[in-house]
């Protein structure tokens, strides 16, 4: 079986705030990459002037043929405000329950940021952070539980990071409505950036919980000077993508590689998601060949 595509929104987030692109955009742009779903997000930026967003994606989800792989929202518990907590947590209830009204099976979430490198963290350490992390998640399982909607946390930010840190907050909660959105690049970059990692090792101990996936590069930072490593185009960085995506279509994965383009410094939007999935589509086919 091929492995199947879609794309992220923050994707063309660039021409979104420029607003070049729209809903209706989005959709079209992604039917004419022949793309198999695509992911949405629950960011306002990703949605003015739309009045009705819920009849609006199942407007254009069937116009164009293309399922929504995944509901993504942008929640940070890691906050000693207890206002700002609660208004993370209703970002995510928000999100279960458009997720539910439309049958999408997968909202994204993140659990919080924490990089010991730097100063001005939300919360004092890694324990503060997941204790967090810990609450928020209880704050929302029971929602997503209710309304048959699998909430999937993604290495974002540090809280959490690493592949054990995934598998313990899944294994604390034992619940079938709380899996892994595993991001690939995460694994190396975004507070990871020091970190050595084996990406296939990774996906073997976590795999029976991951339900969506990111896919995008990184490589040593050569434009943006203010950080240790900067995104790339695919295939020409240093994230093992060829490697992840042979072992993914061994252990039998049936979700989505998602699309995160967060290069548009080196190539517009566009044409860098172009040319990024010439490259996924290459290596997606070639596996094929071979298996």
């Amino acid at each position: 079986m091929k492995q199947k595509l879609s794309i992220a929104q923050v994707s063309l987030g660039k021409e979104f705030r420029e607003k070049s692109m729209d809903i209706k955009g989005y959709f079209a742009f992604a039917r004419e990459l022949d793309l198999d779903a695509v992911d949405l997000l629950n960011y306002p930026v990703f949605w003015e002037g739309t009045d009705d967003k819920k009849s609006v994606i199942k407007k254009y989800s069937s116009e164009y043929g293309l399922p929504v792989a995944c509901y993504g929202t942008n929640n940070d518990f890691s906050t000693s405000d207890s206002n700002k907590f609660n208004e993370e947590k209703n970002k995510i209830l928000s999100a279960i329950r458009e997720a539910h009204d439309l049958k999408i099976p997968y909202v994204r979430i993140f659990g919080g940021h924490y990089d010991p490198r730097k100063t001005d963290n939300p919360v004092l350490n890694y324990t503060e952070g997941f204790k967090k992390v810990i609450a928020g998640i209880e704050a929302v399982i029971i929602e997503a539980e209710k309304k048959g909607v699998v909430l999937a946390l993604e290495n974002h930010g540090g809280l959490p990071g690493h592949v054990f840190e995934l598998e313990k907050i899944i294994n604390y909660f034992h619940s079938r409505n709380l899996k892994i959105n595993l991001d690939l690049g995460n694994l190396r970059a975004d507070n990871m950036n020091e970190m050595e990692v084996d990406h296939i090792a990774s996906i073997r101990r976590i795999f029976k919980d991951i339900v969506h996936i990111h896919i995008k590069d990184f490589r040593k930072a050569t434009i943006l000077k203010d950080r240790d490593t900067e995104a790339a185009i695919c295939g020409t960085g240093f994230i093992p993508i060829k490697q992840c995506m042979a072992e993914l279509h061994d252990l039998g994965y049936k979700g989505c590689l998602s699309l995160e383009y967060e290069a548009s410094f080196i190539l517009p939007e566009r044409e860098g998601i172009k040319k990024c999935y010439q490259y996924l589509r290459d290596v997606r086919d070639y596996i094929e060949l071979l298996s």
